[in-house]
């Protein structure tokens, strides 16, 4: 979630300054065997997990996104309201289940909603392998980070 945050903002910020980011190409590639185990990346590289590899940037942010797509349609929020909740995950720090308290659902049944992403081949001569079909969870393009971090009173 760190990881795959500070990319999503990194995006955010990168396309209301320069107008393109890498959400103009459904951050690919989204390495499509990352999402059938997505608790590696819940560890670092360096602890055991997957998370930190250049590469599985894509995948962690990819993860983010498709949490902000959730929480939109189970909890009937808009856009800018998931997106606040994802990248401030305002958990206690003595919660034995913060994903659950924020989310409002456990890590592993978000991780069993990755699985309706289709997957595709990679179509890019430097990566071989399937990818996933980001684009049902890329942010509107009206999205903006001042609108995400507004106080919604």
């Amino acid at each position: 979630m760190w990881e795959g945050s500070a990319q999503v903002v990194e995006e955010l910020y990168v396309a209301e300054r320069y107008g393109r980011s890498n959400f103009d190409n459904n951050l690919r590639p989204v390495i499509a065997t990352g999402l059938s185990n997505p608790s590696d990346f819940e560890l670092y590289e360096r602890d055991g997990g997957a998370g930190g590899g250049e590469l599985d940037y894509n995948t962690s942010a990819f993860m983010v996104l498709a949490l902000a797509k959730e929480l939109q349609n189970t909890q009937r929020i808009s856009e800018a309201e998931a997106f606040r909740l994802v990248l401030t995950a305002p958990a206690q720090r003595e919660s034995g289940t913060p994903f659950l308290d924020v989310f409002g659902m456990t890590a592993e049944d978000f991780y069993a909603t990755l699985d309706q992403y289709p997957t595709v081949e990679s179509g890019e001569d430097w990566f071989e392998g399937t990818v996933v079909d980001a684009s049902s969870v890329m942010p509107s393009q009206d999205l903006t980070l001042a609108g995400i971090l507004q106080s919604s009173d």
